[in-house]
């Protein structure tokens, strides 16, 4: 987060910083109700940046965060409140699946036009690998002839 008072923006800056911070705020609304496990109601919407993250963080899809701190003795609060959300984000437990059915038969269909597809290319190098060895084993017999 921003701590608007220590860095002292102002102006454009100061509207951008209270928007960022809005968003790390509802972010950790988020968290917090995905790591106590109250899904009933999750406030994905209050914010642009949840209502993006909605399918990764608490979703089906593996998810990584990174929490910075501060070495600095003047940043022991924002140090200390960053590593708490890292240990709720951490309580947020995902189950990713393979979202490999649900297409149908377009799916299946797709899946056989890719292995046809592959299986004629492959067919494809083998005979222009062949083509090249007889290429050259012509070459290596006019050679020893000349």
């Amino acid at each position: 987060s921003e701590r608007i008072k220590r860095s002292g923006v102002a102006g454009a800056h100061l509207k951008e910083a209270t928007a960022i911070n809005g968003s790390l705020l509802a972010l950790g609304k988020v968290v917090r109700a995905l790591a106590t496990g109250a899904r009933a109601h999750v406030p994905y919407r209050d914010s642009k940046l949840t209502q993006l993250l909605e399918g990764s963080v608490g979703g089906n899809s593996r998810c990584t965060m990174l929490v910075c701190v501060s070495p600095a003795a003047d940043s022991l609060g924002e140090s200390i409140a960053a590593l708490e959300f890292a240990s709720r984000a951490m309580r947020v437990k995902c189950t990713p699946t393979v979202n490999m059915g649900g297409f149908g038969a377009d799916w299946e269909i797709r899946l056989s036009l890719q292995q046809q597809a592959a299986s004629q290319a492959a067919e494809q190098a083998l005979a222009a690998q062949a083509a090249a060895e007889a290429q050259l084993e012509e070459l290596r017999d006019e050679a020893r002839q000349a």
